[in-house]
């Protein structure tokens, strides 16, 4: 975990920006976690005097072009706007890309496993991430082909009812990850609260705040798709 040290620098920032991530595949470390990353985010934010913290959460490649990362856009564009700072548990939740580097000129980017960031050492640390994802999706690729080879399944039908289950409870965790971030929106921009349903799903929209409909698809909202999440959303607002 990291450690929390107090600074002058770091005691004037008034607003962060928290950004976590998964891949569109399930992450099997739960070091990486959505929930984890999160916990660890709002930890290190709560140990900083009066600052305040608005969440985006990501299900998407690390590797994939920006042009196509609407929330690390939306995100960004709210710490340009805020002058707040991009907090991150460590880089390569943020990118794998060096084409990402330009998205990312002037904002101020801290890591809790790397410390503060500069442009520079962001390019060294994306380099090194990049590298490492490229070893593991070889092996990975090394490893199936071998087993190929001698004839062995790579798919399990014995344990499909353990993956049917295991899938129907993620979709069950992404939804309520879903009306957590709407919560926490809402919570943000009070001035969404009251916008009827075709206003809000347009203003959301607008701020790239999109609608996960599965694993790695992001569609926006519409006035009828958004009637239960804010329903949901708004329950949780209104019992903290």
């Amino acid at each position: 975990m990291n450690a929390i040290i107090e600074t002058p620098e770091r005691s004037r920032i008034k607003h962060f920006i928290g950004l976590i991530r998964v891949s569109t595949r399930r992450q099997a470390d739960e070091n990486l976690s959505l929930e984890v990353q999160e916990q660890r985010i709002r930890s290190y934010v709560q140990n900083t005097p009066k600052a305040t913290l608005s969440l985006h959460v990501e299900t998407q490649s690390a590797s994939k072009s920006s042009a196509h990362r609407s929330v690390l856009h939306a995100a960004v564009q709210e710490a340009q706007t805020t002058k707040g700072t991009l907090v991150i548990v460590r880089v390569d939740r943020l990118s794998r890309s060096l084409e990402v580097l330009p998205l990312l000129k002037g904002v101020k980017i801290y890591s809790l496993d790397q410390g503060r960031v500069t442009l520079e050492r962001l390019k060294e640390l994306i380099t090194e991430a990049a590298r490492e994802s490229k070893a593991i999706s070889e092996g990975a690729r090394i490893s199936a082909a071998e087993r190929r080879a001698k004839g062995q399944k790579l798919g399990n039908r014995s344990t499909l009812h353990i993956a049917q289950h295991n899938g129907c409870a993620r979709n069950r965790a992404r939804a309520d990850r879903k009306v957590k971030h709407l919560a926490e929106i809402l919570r943000t921009h009070p001035r969404l609260l009251s916008l009827t349903h075709k206003d809000l799903s347009q203003s959301l929209n607008s701020m790239g705040v999109l609608n996960q409909i599965n694993g790695s698809e992001m569609v926006p909202w519409t006035k009828g798709s958004i009637r239960a999440p804010r329903s949901k959303a708004m329950r949780i607002l209104t019992s903290t």
